[in-house]
């Protein structure tokens, strides 16, 4: 990922082109098995025809393992909690390619697909099991966060110095901000629970990997989209200032919206603040 310092805002039009960027010169190490995406073709704009293709592939593949985790994660739900998923499989189907989506299209290197796997899986299933029953279950989110972790650790040693930079920016990210909700739950424990603070051991993780731009919008956003749902439920009173809302949905959303745009919002504010 581009240090923030460094980094140039792609335009809307240039989005996927600025996304195979990333994966042909700073993501990739040069034994990234993707670098061998440069022998497909001598000519640069077939080699980033190419590339978008994978790119979209990985997207496509990690939708389509959202979809099916949506699918059946009632049955996924009951064989490892005491508890039953009622939301109506298209909901259950739409959260798990929306995160798919997301998810799989900033995947780099190749050596971390299986965490973004994992992510994708337990995402989807930490989604709904909260939305509806306001609980984030220990076998999700520490058993995905402790996968998640050994397949990082893997991706970094085997992926160069680009690799091991990444490693440790998905560890300080995962402590970071798994000490914020931590602090979150002592100022505000009936607002916010510990198994919020597991959860963002994983989100933390892949934010961490993505780059710290990535870490910061996504870690931010939830907070926005939380607070817009919060007033809009006040609003309409389906909720009061004592209502408890569950977080954990705006913090996968939030950290979906992370992976998506965060380099982009995070070049937009340094030109706002420090280019304007």
């Amino acid at each position: 990922m581009l240090p923030l310092e460094q980094a140039e805002s792609p335009s809307p039009t240039m989005a996927a082109t600025a996304h195979t960027d990333r994966f042909t010169t700073a993501t990739l190490p040069a034994d990234s098995c993707l670098s061998t995406c440069s022998l497909w073709s001598g000519a640069a704009d077939d080699s980033s025809a190419l590339l978008l293709m994978f790119v979209w592939g990985l997207a496509v593949m990690c939708a389509a393992v959202g979809a099916v985790t949506g699918w059946y994660a009632p049955t996924l739900t009951q064989r490892t909690t005491d508890l039953t998923i009622h939301t109506a499989m298209p909901i259950r189907v739409l959260v798990g390619v929306v995160g798919g989506l997301c998810i799989g299209w900033t995947t780099t290197p190749l050596a971390a697909l299986p965490a973004t796997v994992v992510f994708v899986v337990s995402g989807t299933v930490l989604f709904l099991i909260d939305a509806e029953h306001h609980r984030l279950p220990n076998r999700w989110t520490l058993y995905g966060a402790a996968a998640m972790a050994s397949c990082y650790v893997v991706a970094g040693f085997t992926n160069g110095a680009d690799g091991r930079s990444a490693l440790i920016r998905a560890v300080v990210g995962a402590a970071v901000l798994a000490c914020i909700y931590l602090l979150l739950v002592l100022i505000h424990p009936r607002g916010m629970g510990v198994g919020d603070a597991k959860l963002a051991l994983s989100i933390g993780l892949i934010l961490g990997w993505a780059g710290y731009a990535e870490l910061l919008v996504g870690a931010f956003a939830a907070f926005v989209f939380a607070s817009i749902v919060g007033v809009a439920l006040i609003i309409v009173k389906r909720a009061d200032l004592t209502s408890h809302i569950p977080f954990g949905p705006y913090m996968l959303t939030g950290s979906w919206t992370g992976l998506l745009v965060g380099q982009s919002v995070a070049d937009w504010y340094l030109g706002l603040t420090i280019g304007g």
